[in-house]
């Protein structure tokens, strides 16, 4: 989307919104590469009723092409947004790099003397990692049971409620991924390229009715209407692990019990340390 259809989309903006303003990438960045223009709406305080206006706005998003999405905070905006092109990223080449990436790693690891766990120190797990020799490929996806719509707005609901009140923020986007651009989303990047988590999520929007529903610190939040089968858990476990590796090794978790945690979960969340 070009800056020009940034400003654009937000003469459509919904009448009696919570009190709130049109962000730009000025406002957080200098110089003459900082636009000027808007690239979202931002509620001006966090709504305790957040849920019931991001279900609301959403059902309205085909008339004014605004996406809802909720946030713990609105000023990390510095991108103007555009031009997303998916094209030109191959996300398969993408996690066969990362695993390859991962085999190195992993080589290092075994090869390194075992540590002495100090006396009174719960160890970390033992954790065989992923069941593969080599490269398994994409998981496959599966048609999604349940309305994407309807159930993004259901576990909005819950992000929503699990803590404090969240901002509700607008963004002129098609698809819920492209939030992350918008937002120029660089939490993720101890370990992957915000370009790169973007295309991921648009793919698991494709094989698994993912939809990006929130920004909340550093921990992106995604609806999933269709859940992986069992014979699939492994193998998008292991797109989890290679995308975010703290979502395993920092939650002292081993994989083979988050493979499992997927089948069914209607949401996934993904933090960087």
């Amino acid at each position: 989307m070009t800056e020009r259809s940034f400003a654009d989309a937000f003469a459509r903006l919904p009448a009696h919104l919570p009190p709130g303003r049109l962000v730009s990438a000025a406002e957080h960045c200098s110089g003459s590469e900082c636009s000027h223009l808007p690239v979202l709406w931002c509620s001006d305080e966090p709504l305790k009723d957040a849920a019931d206006w991001w279900r609301r706005l959403d059902a309205q998003r085909a008339a004014t092409g605004l996406l809802p999405v909720l946030l713990l905070y609105c000023d990390y905006v510095s991108h103007s947004g555009g031009p997303w092109d998916d094209a030109a990223f191959d996300v398969t080449d993408y996690f066969r790099g990362e695993w390859q990436r991962y085999l190195r790693q992993k080589a290092e690891w075994d090869a390194a003397p075992p540590v002495e766990v100090p006396e009174g120190v719960v160890p970390w797990p033992d954790d065989p990692g992923p069941p593969f020799d080599t490269w398994p490929g994409l998981a496959a996806g599966s048609m999604p049971s349940r309305d994407v719509a309807e159930h993004a707005a259901a576990m909005a609901a819950e992000l929503a409620q699990d803590g404090e009140p969240l901002h509700l923020a607008l963004v002129p986007v098609e698809r819920s991924a492209d939030v992350l651009l918008t937002l120029d989303f660089y939490k993720c990047c101890n370990h992957v390229d915000p370009g790169e988590l973007w295309a991921v999520i648009r793919s698991w929007e494709d094989r698994f009715g993912a939809r990006l529903i929130g920004v909340v610190g550093g921990t992106v939040h995604v609806s999933v209407a269709a859940p992986p089968r069992p014979e699939e858990a492994n193998r998008l476990a292991l797109e989890h692990y290679l995308l975010c590796p703290d979502n395993i090794e920092q939650d002292y978790i081993v994989f083979a019990t988050y493979a499992e945690r997927l089948v069914g979960a209607p949401r996934w969340s993904f933090w960087w340390d």
